[in-house]
């Protein structure tokens, strides 16, 4: 990789911010490594990444580890990243069985899971999020970063969610207020869509369409553009409305008629896919059982353009990939600030 030092715009203190980012991110990637491999691999001097590594020494969030073997000069010193140099809490929530559940996790650096709970609510208020809160921080003080992982989305100030307790402007502005630290907030199915396009490594070129269909709740969609989320005029991206499509989401025979449903589902992809022309569809969802999709599939390949059409595959689990994709947010707050978290 071509050194880039030079070509940074922007004063000292900007270019050194970068830089140690990026050494940072090349070490906790690879875990552990020589000045040399970061030098080669981060695209900086030799020189730079040394002044770098004993500053993150200096602070604990580097280790020294121990001299390799000499290939007939100078041994190399192994640097290693403490992945619990700070930790992050996200919380995401989720239906489970019909029913809103909430999952908060404390993790390293390497998302070790250190600390977790799961609890159903009934009816969900600021309260509930105070106590799965105070339990994470009180047991883990090193806490820097809180992800919130939530159906809805924030315009301006205000959130609009599921749950009519947390909307207004006072919900994330009293937790940011208590707790002190960076708290970011992300819609559950754009999490999940980052956290699937992570996990599966989806390169920048391939454009994904992620779904949420929830049984009690109205279906979210995520566009992944470009190598990020696309979110759209005022984050509105994908918040399907009952009278875009006059399809009555939330009632339980609606999906339980396959022969009816899957060929007003199929049109329902092909209407919503061919304006951004994904080439992966993305189904999450308890009903979207190898049965159903295979019939989905069916209807689908009928009546969609063959030149384009994307490959439609069931999600394996709506909450592991929200899990990590509310880890990746937390993650990032703590790493670049949540004002440009909210632009990545």
């Amino acid at each position: 990789m071509k050194n880039t030092q030079k070509n940074i715009p922007g004063n000292a203190v900007l270019i050194k911010q970068i830089n140690t980012r990026l050494v940072r991110k090349t070490l906790r990637k690879l875990r552990k490594g020589t000045a040399s491999q970061l030098a080669n691999l981060s695209g900086l001097t030799a020189v730079t990444v040394g002044t770098i590594l004993q500053e993150l020494i200096r602070s604990g969030e580097v280790f020294e580890g121990g001299l390799l073997p000499s290939m007939g000069g100078r041994p190399s010193r192994e640097y290693c990243y403490n992945p619990d140099f700070s930790h992050v809490a996200y919380i995401c929530a989720y239906e489970k069985e019909e029913r809103d559940t909430f999952v908060i996790r404390v993790a390293n650096h390497f998302k070790q899971t250190l600390f977790e709970q799961e609890r159903q609510i009934e009816r969900v208020t600021n309260a509930d999020f105070n106590s799965l809160l105070d339990q994470a921080l009180a047991s883990f003080p090193s806490i820097r970063a809180i992800g919130l992982s939530l159906p809805g989305f924030m315009s301006g100030e205000n959130l609009l969610s599921d749950y009519s307790d947390l909307n207004g402007d006072q919900f994330l502005k009293t937790l940011r207020q208590k707790y002190q630290i960076p708290i970011v907030f992300e819609n559950d199915v754009n999490a999940a869509c980052l956290g699937f396009c992570s996990s599966q490594e989806i390169d920048s070129e391939t454009p994904v369409l992620y779904g949420y269909f929830p049984k009690k709740y109205f279906p979210g969609i995520a566009l992944y553009l470009d190598g990020q989320l696309y979110r759209g005029y005022r984050n509105f991206v994908g918040e399907i409305r009952p009278q875009y499509f006059e399809l009555d989401w939330t009632d339980a025979a609606f999906y339980e008629n396959s022969e009816v449903f899957c060929p007003i589902f199929a049109r329902f992809l092909a209407q919503i896919s061919s304006i951004v022309s994904p080439e992966r569809i993305i189904l999450a969802g308890e009903q979207f059982t190898e049965a159903l999709m295979q019939k989905i599939n069916d209807a689908f390949i009928k009546i969609y353009d063959p030149h384009a059409r994307p490959a439609l595959t069931a999600a394996d689990s709506f909450y592991q990939d929200c899990d990590n994709g509310a880890f990746i947010a937390a993650w990032q707050t703590l790493e670049f600030g949540e004002e440009i978290v909210q632009t990545i």
